[in-house]
């Protein structure tokens, strides 16, 4: 059933031909091959590079791994992107938790409303007054990736 609703038989038998023509010569059960747009995909084992086997046979293509995407980067001398699902250690960034807004990480509270507090002048210990579950450590994480995005946010738009 599998193979009437997925791609046509045709192009699975071109890809086959294509990995014979390759010199891909190990059993079938050994490839990991992906069906992508009207082409079928050979990801070899490290993911790193994929070649399309039925559209543009032999090309190779750049595999994105998203989790690579999310991994902390330096822009310039001064500015490090974050870690993007955990760019402080007590903020992470989980869809499935406020749509991905970044939270106090165990939370479902904004860093940015915890940062508030502490710029209008309640304390980092007396956050806990308002928000149990944030410690001052915590806060001060959310204080600190406030500054970032502040920090951010002028670079761009002033580069606009």
């Amino acid at each position: 059933m599998w193979l009437r609703s997925g791609p046509a038989l045709q192009r699975i038998r071109v890809a086959i031909d294509t990995l014979h023509d390759i010199g891909e010569v190990d059993h079938l059960s050994q490839y990991k091959l992906v069906v992508q747009g009207n082409s079928v995909v050979l990801l070899p084992g490290d993911d790193s590079t994929a070649i399309d086997l039925v559209h543009r046979p032999g090309q190779q293509m750049t595999v994105i791994v998203m989790a690579d995407v999310l991994r902390p980067f330096k822009v310039d001398e001064r500015l490090t992107v974050p870690d993007l699902l955990h760019p402080r250690r007590s903020i992470e960034v989980d869809p499935d938790v406020r749509g991905g807004h970044p939270v106090v990480s165990g939370t479902r509270v904004p860093f940015d409303i915890i940062a508030g507090l502490v710029r209008d002048g309640v304390s980092l210990t007396e956050v806990a007054d308002f928000y149990p579950s944030v410690d001052a450590s915590a806060a001060a994480d959310a204080v600190d990736f406030a500054d970032y995005v502040d920090h951010y946010d002028r670079r761009t738009s002033s580069a606009a």
